[in-house]
C-alpha cells in the first residue's frame, strides 16, 4: 500500500513530475530496509523491532491512505460537487 501512493501531494503543495520520481524512490528505498530489518528481527527473535516496524508500517498506511481521501474529497468541492 506504501509504494502506491507514496509520495501524496496536498493543495497547497503540488508535486512536480521530477519530485514525484525523487520521493518515490526514496519512500521505496527506506520500505526496503524496514522489510529487511522485519526479516532479520524474524531470524534473531527480536520482536521488538518487529513490532515497532510493522506498526509504523501500518500508521504510514493509514496516513497515506487519509491523504488520499482528503485530496480527493478537496478536489471534488473545488469541482463544484462533480466528480473528477
Amino acid at each position: 500500500m506504501i509504494l502506491l501512493l507514496a509520495p501524496i501531494d496536498t493543495i497547497n503543495k503540488r508535486l512536480d513530475e521530477i519530485e514525484h520520481i525523487h520521493y518515490r524512490k526514496k519512500a521505496s528505498v527506506v520500505l526496503a530496509l524496514e522489510c529487511l530489518i522485519v526479516i532479520l528481527s524474524l531470524v534473531f527473535h527480536n520482536i521488538l523491532f518487529l513490532e515497532s516496524i510493522i506498526f509504523s508500517q501500518f500508521t504510514i498506511a493509514i496516513s497515506l491512505i487519509c491523504g488520499e481521501l482528503k485530496n480527493y474529497l478537496q478536489s471534488d468541492s473545488l469541482n463544484g460537487g462533480k466528480m473528477l
